[in-house]
């Protein structure tokens, strides 16, 4: 790391501020407003950080822009957390007071609320399936041909799936089997359930092999839909900040979201539960990626982020991927507790 002066530190956090704000290259005059120093001081100080690669000059005459380089020191050694408004956290709060039970509407209100409150794309991964288990699996009878297949994870969270029975089925014979997927599923993981699995007690589901396959089949393709995928929310967003007003530069970003599987393998990739990524660390160009992990029950569950240009306002970004980390990892581990006290109650 470069040692910069006490002086040069304020300046270059003075000017990448600035910047983050106005999107204009800031000069020596603006930055000494703040300081009581002369123009030529600071022209001298922002020379310097320039020749070490913290800052450039985009034009001749122009004021300085910061480098990659230099929110990157900002980040790791300057920024300060942004504190959330009272109105900011009751929109969080709004979203989750009505503690949904459906995982995909628990995940796409938080990245509806990530992008509202930050400007920028937001991407959220659900609940890896590998590391999930199977808490109970129930079939609710709809009609004599169709039943809903209740999916609970050690999660706490369901997922409902509507399927069309191979023939007419009675209540009875819908809760028998619900006793023997439980039997065959309970606390193993969710990849475990495919029709394969049949064989391991085929005598005992032997008048009931092609109702069984279906149910097995339709919640296999469910889970397997998941892997791999993340949901973006909030990608006209871009447009609307300068770096994204060139035609070419914006349909380039949206054809990258697009790419839903390049973006999940990026996300999900991180291991840190903080991960800020600028330019060219991401892969992806000129944007910056900021990761957070939300958990329960001691186990990390997936990924919130943010995608945005590398002049991003962090200190915000963390704030908002912070808060609703803390109120997803506390909505499922609710669930997960309300789950096992469940199970002791029976």
């Amino acid at each position: 790391m470069d040692d910069l002066s006490k002086r040069q530190k304020q300046i270059l956090q003075a000017i990448i501020e600035d910047y983050i704000s106005s999107a204009m290259p800031v000069g020596s005059r603006t930055i000494s407003k703040s300081f009581a120093l002369s123009s030529a001081t600071i022209r001298n100080e922002m020379s310097d950080l320039e020749d070490l690669g913290y800052l450039e000059q985009p034009h001749t005459s122009a004021g300085r822009i910061p480098s990659e380089k230099a929110y990157r020191f900002y980040v790791d050694n300057l920024m300060k957390l942004s504190t959330l408004t009272a109105p900011e956290l009751n929109y969080i709060r709004s979203y989750y007071d009505k503690r949904i039970c459906q995982t995909g509407e628990v995940l796409s209100d938080a990245a509806r609320v990530i992008s509202d409150l930050t400007e920028y794309v937001s991407v959220v991964t659900p609940p890896k399936v590998s590391s999930v288990l199977v808490t109970s699996i129930q079939l609710m009878p709809i009609n004599p041909s169709t039943a809903m297949v209740v999916l609970v994870t050690d999660t706490g969270m369901m997922q409902s799936t509507p399927i069309v029975l191979p023939r007419n089925v009675s209540p009875d014979e819908l809760e028998s089997m619900s006793r023997l997927l439980n039997k065959m599923f309970a606390g193993r993981s969710v990849t475990e359930i495919h029709p394969q699995a049949q064989y391991a007690v085929e005598s005992e589901i032997a008048d009931q092999k092609q109702i069984f396959d279906t149910i097995c089949s339709v919640l296999a393709s469910r889970l397997e839909n998941q892997k791999g995928k993340v949901l973006i929310q909030g990608a006209s967003k871009m447009l609307a900040h300068q770096e994204f007003t060139d035609v070419n530069k914006a349909r380039s970003f949206l054809q990258l979201l697009e790419e839903n599987s390049r973006i999940s393998e990026i996300v999900s990739a991180e291991s840190d539960e903080i991960s800020v990524r600028i330019g060219q660390e991401t892969g992806l160009g000129d944007v910056s990626i900021v990761t957070a992990t939300y958990s329960a029950g001691g186990k990390d569950l997936g990924k919130i982020g943010v995608i945005g240009p590398t002049r991003m306002q962090y200190d915000k970004v963390l704030s908002v991927l912070d808060q609703v980390g803390k109120t997803l990892s506390e909505i499922f581990a609710e669930n997960v507790k309300t789950e096992d006290d469940t199970v002791e109650e029976e």
